[in-house]
């Protein structure tokens, strides 16, 4: 079993991550998948959602961390990275790693609020009223 799982929540579009033990290794496949969907799509912005709501461990290596999410991060087509968690160190670290990038990055408690927020930013989203 992979230590996370990578789909679509909207074809093309949203990107939903679920990671559970993520080591170096583990973040460097997974950020490498996300940025090639992000390139395979033919959206001007593909947003992710990363959901660490059952992820009990996590790599703890800052520099490291910038290293390989760098490529995924500066990449002009990736748009809202929305994170789903509880754990305050994971929060810490996804702050931390993606301040240096200028992401357009948010916290939520469920994957509901993450939608709803999204939804209300990008109108090209399916579910617009």
């Amino acid at each position: 079993m992979k230590n996370y799982e990578i789909e679509w929540l909207v074809e093309d579009h949203v990107i939903l991550i679920k990671s559970y033990h993520i080591d170096m290794s583990s973040l460097e496949d997974m950020i490498q998948e996300v940025h090639g969907m992000v390139e395979m799509s033919e959206r001007p912005l593909v947003h992710t959602i990363w959901d660490t709501l059952d992820q009990n461990v996590y790599p703890k290596q800052i520099n490291k961390i910038f290293e390989i999410v760098k490529p995924m991060l500066t990449n002009e087509r990736f748009g809202w990275m929305l994170v789903l968690v509880e754990n305050p160190m994971i929060k810490f670290l996804s702050q931390v790693g993606t301040s240096p990038f200028r992401v357009r990055y948010r916290t939520f408690n469920n994957l509901d609020e993450a939608m709803i927020f999204l939804q209300e930013r990008d109108v090209t989203l399916p579910g617009q009223n």
